[in-house]
């Protein structure tokens, strides 16, 4: 019996790993909430709009996610956050802000009423502006909470964007050429 219960454990764990592999996938119709464009390249001074969207929801009534992002590589302009189109405007996040100094941003939404959204859209936008310095800034959500109809929260995964400033000094690309001299 000693001998037999190592060996059912090693067919127990292979099992499992055979039937939920490690990492993290997204199944068809899992809901999602995802930074959008994932990626934007930039140069100094230069500033673009980011959406923040729900996919595949079911039921949707409110929600709040919190962004964290380097202060000392770009800027969020703070009267540029909108609801987007996804839900109609309802009651705002008390907690909705943008501190450029800390690197984080709050927005949420709330329908009231008997309304519920479902599908993919944007559930707000905000305007990023690459600050002198060049670097990667990730735009990473810390927090996302979406609210259904039922009043119960919806589980989900994210996907973070990234901010890429690039300027003019510095070259995209460098090109090797060999020399040949006879």
């Amino acid at each position: 019996m000693k001998r037999l219960l190592p060996l059912l454990l090693m067919v127990v764990l292979l099992l499992g790993a055979a039937f939920f592999p490690a990492g993290q996938t997204r199944a068809q119709g899992e809901t999602l909430v995802r930074i959008s464009p994932a990626l934007v390249t930039l140069q100094p001074g230069q500033s673009t709009t980011i959406a923040v969207e729900v996919v595949a929801v079911t039921d949707l009534r409110g929600f709040e996610v919190t962004i964290e992002f380097d202060p000392s590589r770009v800027y969020i302009l703070p009267e540029s956050l909108d609801i987007g189109e996804f839900l109609t405007p309802g009651l705002l996040s008390p907690d909705e802000k943008v501190d450029n100094d800390a690197g984080t941003l709050v927005f949420g939404n709330v329908i009231i009423g008997d309304e519920v959204s479902s599908g993919s859209g944007a559930l707000f936008t905000f305007t990023v502006q690459a600050k002198q310095r060049s670097g990667n800034a990730p735009l990473e959500i810390l927090r996302s909470e979406l609210v259904g109809g039922d009043y119960f929260m919806i589980p989900h995964s994210v996907e973070h964007g990234l901010v890429k400033i690039i300027s003019d000094q510095e070259p995209g690309f460098q090109v090797f050429l060999p020399l040949i001299l006879r």
